[in-house]
């Protein structure tokens, strides 16, 4: 994860998951841009480099807010970034 500047990217869902308004997008390096707002007003903004990280360090922490029938969500937004990144680099071969 990191905190660097934006890159120039698609938004592949963006919607209400409890009380949480979440936006995720890819980004052209095929990283994997997430931001959110909980209910609170906390800004939260996470880029991670791999579906499992989207879905440990972003999905978990906003689906535990939500009802049990928006749990459905999370494969949802997991398939449309696995859409999304089809032909973009793999960012965990991208040297640092």
């Amino acid at each position: 994860m990191s905190m660097e500047e934006p890159q120039p990217a698609q938004t592949v869902w963006e919607g209400r998951i409890g009380d949480a308004h979440l936006k995720v997008e890819v980004q052209a390096t095929g990283r994997i841009a997430s931001s959110w707002r909980t209910r609170g007003g906390n800004d939260r903004r996470v880029v991670v480099n791999t579906i499992e990280e989207l879905e440990r360090s972003v999905l978990f922490q906003v689906l535990l807010t939500a009802p049990s029938q928006e749990q459905h969500l999370a494969g949802e937004i997991v398939a449309a970034v696995e859409a999304a990144r089809v032909g973009l680099p793999d960012p965990t071969t991208i040297p640092r």
